[in-house]
């Protein structure tokens, strides 16, 4: 067998153009790939931050109203509403200790709690304080109150929006939604 000494182990210009050629044309496509997924992500993330939020807003009110809800008021006054077959807007509620606690806006955008404790009445496991944070803005907050009839037990309609707080509010990608509404029926007052 005869070898060639003239041939050599090294690749040809040639080779090295065509793979340098396939790199370059695949490289844009995996990171255009990438960078798609990552602000997938992203996405993922937002919306998952505004449904917790939401989702854990919406059970402690509901909760806190079905557990501990025993008058419930119109205004700082304690005027008792929810007695005749019409809406009503709710301001707070007063549990069987006279006790008075309320879900509000603070902050224009933050779900808050404020308890009133009057002693030696045993206080409610909510405290006061806010139901979400920074991270989403909360708006169209409402409560109200109806009855079909004076001897139906009154349903307490709740919703509102939350949306993720996005750095720049022009892209759609970074926003995220979700509006939510509840109905809590309480047991007759």
């Amino acid at each position: 067998m005869h070898k060639d000494k003239n041939k050599s182990a090294a690749f040809t210009l040639f080779e090295i153009i065509v793979v340098v050629a396939i790199v370059g044309l695949t490289l844009p496509v995996v990171f255009s790939l990438f960078f798609a997924f990552l602000r997938q992500q992203v996405k993922v993330y937002r919306l998952t931050e505004v449904k917790r939020q939401g989702d854990f807003a919406v059970r402690v009110i509901e909760n806190t109203i079905k557990t501990h809800a025993n008058t419930i008021t119109k205004d700082a006054s304690g005027v008792v509403v929810c007695k005749i077959p019409e809406s009503d807007t709710v301001y707070g509620f007063k549990d069987r200790f006279n006790n008075e606690f309320r879900f509000f806006i603070s902050g224009g955008s933050r779900i808050s709690s404020a308890v009133t404790n009057l002693p030696p009445a045993p206080t409610l496991p909510i405290g006061g304080g806010d139901l979400t944070n920074d991270k989403v803005t909360i708006s169209g907050f409402t409560l109200t109150c109806s009855r079909s009839t004076q001897f139906s037990p009154p349903v307490i309609n709740m919703s509102f929006q939350v949306d993720y707080n996005p750095t720049d509010p022009g892209r759609p990608e970074e926003q995220a939604t979700l509006r939510y509404q509840s109905t809590i029926k309480l047991r007759n007052l």
